[in-house]
């Protein structure tokens, strides 16, 4: 596994991130080839839609240098990307968010599988791949020591405090999102600062 240097690079969600084979579907339906057992729950859906809100128009992601709409989404379900003018309506956002969802939640589970996590354990992970993508959660040391014991708490924050810079440079969004996620992998809730309702 590869120790993420202190200073890491936020990446943003895309279709290059470790996503490609969970993103076939079935002819003619939005329906993946491949189904997640376990998906994201109410917990975890919150804590996205917290740190990414929603965006019906397309718009230019200066961190990812990227366009992004919906809950942080940089593509469409088939693999196309989010283009300048794109526009979709709130039911819209909702189902992309579900289906991309789904594609990262396959992608975790194929990775924790044994672990025996809580929904409040694998919601936040979830969480995480979504947000730097599934190639860096399955890299990441965060990874490695929840699998070595999903129990070593002091291990596990560190290594999710440490994903809190993009491009070199602290970001205090991201140490809030990554404290939520870390607070509900232990705790079983995310309110820890940031009130989420």
């Amino acid at each position: 596994m590869l120790d993420i240097p202190h200073a890491i690079n936020h990446v943003p969600i895309s279709a290059s991130l470790g996503l490609k084979k969970y993103m076939k579907f079935k002819p003619n339906t939005l329906e993946t080839v491949h189904e997640p057992k376990r998906i994201l729950g109410k917990q975890g859906e919150k804590l996205i839609k917290h740190f990414e809100s929603c965006e019906l128009e397309a718009y230019w992601d200066t961190i990812g240098k990227v366009w992004t709409i919906g809950f942080g989404n940089t593509f469409y379900e088939a693999g196309s990307p989010v283009k300048k003018g794109d526009i979709i309506t709130q039911e819209r956002a909702d189902e992309l968010f579900w289906n991309i969802v789904k594609m990262f939640s396959v992608g975790v589970e194929e990775e924790v599988q044994g672990l025996d996590l809580s929904q409040n354990e694998l919601d936040p992970l979830i969480s995480f791949a979504y947000n730097v993508g599934l190639d860096a959660f399955k890299d990441s040391t965060l990874l490695e020591v929840i699998k070595n014991d999903k129990h070593n708490y002091s291990k596990i924050e560190y290594q999710w405090l440490r994903w809190r810079y993009s491009k070199g440079k602290f970001v205090q969004g991201l140490l809030n999102r990554r404290k939520a996620a870390y607070h509900l992998y232990r705790f079983g809730d995310q309110c820890y600062q940031h009130n989420i309702q």
